[in-house]
């Protein structure tokens, strides 16, 4: 700026030509410099995402131009799981793709984070989101992963079998009519799983009255999928901190090696999600001499969910863990006998979706 204000424009004839060198040096006729981005209207229709509290982070679109540069359209948030509809401006004129993040208080600003929720390429302008390339590693989420069963492997070997078993549940199959009669050799006795992108992993609960006001989560621990899509490791809280264990990440009174946690006992004193009374009677309680505990009382009043969670937050205090809005998986658990086979279902409709479409 101060070098045009400097610049003294000729008057005379004779100054002409040495004007035009000047005018030239000034910068009056363009001048070089940054190019100047033109913006784009996007428009963006998003549905089951999730409300962010400020921890959580917000959400950020990003659209990548035709030589893989990836470009911030801005964030956003949401009210609630229903579809909402939101204006942003694309700094790529004709984009080839388009994909949301979360975007963490930590995260670098200007780069998206390893937390892709949904994503899509352009067709003639518009583009479909979906969870495909972005939660998962480019590979539909698996549609029927398997069973669960109650039992409490974590007491059986003081106490034997038959002692707390509707207190714990754990992830594999018994399946006799695969061959696999709960037979830990058989890759069908281990639940399937899609791998996830680098940013997301498994987590499984027990949910005390799903839905209702008076719900509460207790996580069982994150897990993932071996390179053959099985669940045959342990999760990260081991036998769980309700199991009665003092070192219940890595005791190992029985050979376990699949997801899962029990809900028996409370060496360390520590807070009970929702104050529930311990053990956890999560198969229900039906009695006539008044040995139920209240919140057991009558059928089971739980339900089995498995959501995804940014990979980053591992609790290290897992009573303390709080759900993702991304929950593909869930089953109430119903009535049976312990090891009875519980299936476990998949609600690809209540992934994130989308739509975007790029000008007006």
């Amino acid at each position: 700026m101060r070098i045009r204000e400097r610049c003294v424009r000729p008057v005379t004839a004779l100054a002409g030509l040495m004007g035009l060198l000047v005018l030239g040096a000034c910068g009056d006729s363009g001048g070089a410099g940054p190019p100047i981005l033109q913006t784009v209207d996007l428009t963006l229709t998003v549905e089951n995402f999730g409300v962010l509290d400020a921890s959580e982070g917000q959400y950020e679109a990003w659209v990548i131009d035709t030589d893989a540069t990836i470009r911030s359209a801005g964030t956003f948030s949401v009210a609630g799981s229903q579809a909402t509809t939101v204006q942003l401006k694309s700094p790529v004129q004709n984009p080839t793709d388009v994909m949301i993040t979360v975007q963490r208080p930590t995260d670098a600003v200007g780069a998206p984070s390893m937390l892709k929720v949904v994503g899509g390429a352009f067709q003639g302008g518009t583009a479909d989101l979906d969870v495909n390339r972005y939660v998962t590693a480019g590979i539909p989420l698996e549609n029927d992963p398997g069973t669960h069963v109650l039992f409490t492997p974590s007491d059986n070997h003081e106490v034997g079998f038959n002692s707390n078993e509707d207190s714990g549940i754990w992830l594999f199959n018994i399946r006799p009519d695969t061959g696999n009669a709960g037979d830990p050799t058989n890759p069908e006795y281990y639940l399937t799983f899609t791998p996830l992108t680098r940013g997301w992993i498994y987590e499984g609960w027990m949910v005390y009255d799903w839905g209702q006001a008076s719900e509460v989560w207790l996580s069982y621990g994150k897990f993932e999928p071996d390179g053959g899509k099985k669940a045959r490791f342990r999760d990260s809280s081991g036998l769980g901190p309700f199991s009665g264990q003092i070192d219940y990440e890595q005791a190992l009174p029985l050979e376990v090696f699949f997801p899962g946690d029990d809900w028996v006992a409370n060496p360390f004193d520590l807070p009970v999600p929702g104050d529930l009374p311990l053990p956890i009677d999560l198969n229900g309680c039906i009695s006539t001499n008044g040995a139920c505990e209240p919140e057991y009382e009558g059928p089971s009043r739980f339900t089995h969910v498995i959501t995804v969670e940014p990979f980053a937050d591992r609790e290290e205090d897992p009573w303390l863990a709080q759900p993702s809005f991304i929950r593909p998986y869930r089953n109430p658990v119903g009535e049976g006998f312990e090891f009875e086979n519980r299936d476990i279902v998949y609600y690809g409709d209540e992934l994130p979706t989308g739509t975007a479409r790029i000008g007006s």
